[in-house]
């Protein structure tokens, strides 16, 4: 069992803004555990995982105009591994964006089907499936613009990085939309989670593995 002071984050804080909070109170505290390409296991921090997660934000709010009053939606159609996937959806998050995970296990249609009922602003797709997603937007009702997932060795470069504004948020809106497995409708059903039920989630799934 890990040992090292732990300093819990405030209960109420957006689970986005806690990873801040980590990196001033908590940077060295080990967070996941991760083989690298050649197989490894490496351990990453605090002060591995929100540089990452800040770099990610900065991509975002670089990449995506934001009108007034409009939240952008940033789907993912994509293939990674869990860490860069997790790190990526995070950085959505945290530049005060609405994340919707997409399963790429879905056919081209149903994946259309989710893109004109949610409408996001933009789609991540990362290389392996760009071969894909012309057909998914023909098929879609709604034009989201297209965007690269970022990739491992990017935000995990280790170099300089900018701390992005803290958004503003409210708890009670949409972070996070998820969708049924589809298993018992013709489509899969979207469902829309606000920060503090997200956030009440997160914790419960901490009680669990605590």
């Amino acid at each position: 069992m890990y040992t090292k002071h732990f300093n819990p984050p405030p209960s109420t804080l957006a689970v986005e803004l806690q990873f801040d909070f980590h990196l001033s109170h908590n940077s060295d505290y080990p967070v996941v555990i991760h083989p690298l390409g050649d197989g490894t296991l490496k351990t990453y921090t605090y002060s591995d995982i929100v540089p990452a997660i800040h770099r990610c934000a900065s991509f975002f709010l670089s990449s995506i105009s934001v009108d007034q009053g409009t939240t952008p939606i940033v789907a993912f159609s994509t293939t990674s591994d869990a860490l860069t996937y997790s790190v990526v959806l995070l950085g959505v998050l945290r530049a005060g964006m609405t994340a919707f995970p997409i399963s790429p296990r879905f056919s081209p249609d149903i994946i259309a089907h989710l893109i004109s009922v949610v409408k996001p602003s933009h789609i991540l797709v990362n290389t392996e499936r760009l071969p894909l997603i012309d057909q998914i937007i023909a098929l879609s009702k709604y034009r989201p613009k297209v965007l690269q997932m970022p990739e491992y060795s990017t935000i995990f470069s280790g170099g300089p990085y900018s701390i992005p504004e803290t958004h503003s948020r409210p708890m009670d809106t949409t972070a996070l939309i998820i969708h049924s497995s589809g298993s018992t409708s013709l489509y899969p059903k979207t469902i829309e989670w606000s920060s503090a039920f997200y956030l009440i989630n997160a914790q419960t799934v901490g009680k669990l593995f605590h």
